[in-house]
């Protein structure tokens, strides 16, 4: 029996010394070919009956696959091209899904190398359960409707160089599989029941330009407001029942646009509010406007707007440019004559050209190559923060703007934070926000790596700020002080 066992274990000994000896050692060269499970390209229907996940390579084309759960011989597999990650959608009533195919590897590659145009995506719907797929060309984004699961908004690339920021916006019916197109549109959201259609227009010379609103039912359409401005940020409520933007029309005086704030709310009858902060000289600081980097938002009760300011920058004057004297121009090109007509080392043309470049003072001298330069940092030891943390927040500070808010009701605006508060989270129900301030603090932070903060509570009715703790230490993000589950509900 020993005999057996000992010559069984050789024989699997040399099986395996044989299969490994046949195995390909990877190298680098293989890395490319890997495929791997993409986590963003995976997705679950609502209702929990489909599965959807992506296949990709970092140098190859990708797939997707759409299997209903539980039964193998749903699977269906779909190229979606040469990709790292896709976007893939369900429609909220299972129904539908949809994703875009972008071109092939081998195609982008040859495109980076010839420098040609860019290449575009294609989108593609597909029926589940059936064989039904239909593609669009050309698509930049899209998006269904919500929990209407009736429309699919697809927004096509913009055509041509000129100055519209828009693009065609195709309004797909799902059921009638007909399409509507709306032109020059810039942004586009629906709200959550799927019921309206918010979308803002950017045309050429910004005529037209304007925010609108589409109502999905009766297939009309309502100008909320017209201005040459830019419309921007569109954020609907958890609801759905209101919606709020930006306005924001340039002033050549400052380097950044004015901001104006739109609320819109009863959407059968729409009741459009719009926060003119430039027209507010005794409630608005005039050296601040609205933000652009901030979206607004309504509270939950529709009674009050929300949104950023930021300090206003002027824009710096340009220097007129001096008009040459003629007169003592034509003095200087005579003595230039009178010093080459005397100059008896002249005897060819290209003595005459060097005579030439030596007197021309209009060239500028060559620069020296200063790449051996060393670089220099330079930190002050009042700095509260470290160069290298400025650098990292340089864009952050350029971008940054206070919280603020305007009632609709008393047509007042008031600040909920400034220089003394820099940061600020709204809380839930809108009717309490915490703030807090580390700047006290924030050398030691950078140096010992310990964080303490200052924190506030701020009555979102009134913008009166009261101190909760001073020198409140937090060991983790988690130590962060919340609200309680009871101000969720």
């Amino acid at each position: 029996m020993r005999k057996i066992l000992s010559l069984f274990w050789v024989l699997a000994f040399l099986a395996v010394s044989t299969h490994a000896q046949d195995l390909k050692p990877i190298t680098w060269k293989d890395i490319p070919s890997w495929k791997y499970l993409n986590r963003g390209g995976f997705d679950i229907s609502p209702d929990g009956q489909w599965v959807a996940y992506t296949i990709v390579q970092l140098e190859g084309d990708g797939k997707l696959y759409v299997q209903k759960i539980g039964e193998e011989a749903s699977k269906k597999s779909y190229d979606i091209g040469g990709v790292t990650g896709q976007q893939v959608v369900f429609s909220k009533d299972s129904k539908w899904i949809a994703f875009k195919e972008d071109p092939k590897f081998a195609e982008k590659e040859k495109n980076k190398k010839s420098k040609g145009k860019p290449l575009s995506d294609k989108l593609h719907l597909v029926k589940l359960g059936t064989d039904e797929k239909k593609t669009w060309e050309k698509v930049s984004t899209f998006s269904f409707n919500n929990e209407g699961s009736s429309y699919l908004a697809i927004n096509l690339p913009k055509d041509g160089n000129g100055d519209a920021k828009g693009s065609d916006l195709l309004i797909y019916n799902l059921n009638t599989e007909k399409a509507l197109t709306l032109g020059n549109v810039l942004e586009f959201s629906f709200n959550k029941p799927g019921t309206y259609l918010a979308y803002t227009v950017d045309a050429a010379n910004k005529s037209g330009n304007g925010i609108y609103l589409f109502n999905l039912a009766s297939n009309s359409t309502q100008v909320l407001d017209n201005d040459k401005a830019s419309y921007k940020s569109l954020n609907w409520t958890e609801k759905g029942d209101a919606f709020a933007a930006l306005k924001m029309v340039e002033d050549k005086k400052y380097k950044s646009d004015q901001g104006k704030v739109i609320g819109v709310k009863s959407l059968s009858s729409p009741q459009v509010t719009i926060y003119d902060p430039a027209k507010d000289s005794t409630g608005f600081d005039q050296d601040y406007t609205i933000s652009p980097n901030r979206r607004p938002m309504w509270s939950e009760d529709l009674t009050r707007l929300f949104y950023g300011i930021h300090p206003l920058e002027l824009a710096k004057k340009e220097e007129t440019k001096k008009e040459l004297d003629k007169d003592s121009v034509a003095r200087a090109e005579s003595e230039t004559m009178k010093k080459i007509m005397a100059d008896t080392s002249i005897h060819s043309i290209k003595d005459l050209q060097k005579a030439i470049a030596k007197l021309d003072t209009t060239k500028a001298a060559p620069q020296k190559n200063d790449a051996d330069k060393p670089d220099m940092t330079i930190w002050h030891w009042n700095d509260s923060r470290l160069q290298s943390r400025q650098q990292v927040m340089e864009n952050m500070d350029k971008n940054y703007s206070f919280w603020a808010m305007y009632d609709v009701a008393t047509k007042k605006h008031i600040a909920l934070q400034d220089s003394s508060m820099k940061d600020l989270s709204i809380l839930p129900k809108e009717h309490y926000a915490v703030g807090s301030d580390m700047q006290e603090y924030e050398l030691d932070i950078n140096l010992n790596g310990q964080n303490y903060r200052d924190f506030y509570l701020v009555n979102l009715k009134t913008g009166e700020k009261t101190t909760l703790f001073k020198n409140f230490y937090l060991p983790s993000y988690s130590s962060y002080p919340r609200p309680s589950p009871m101000a969720l509900n």
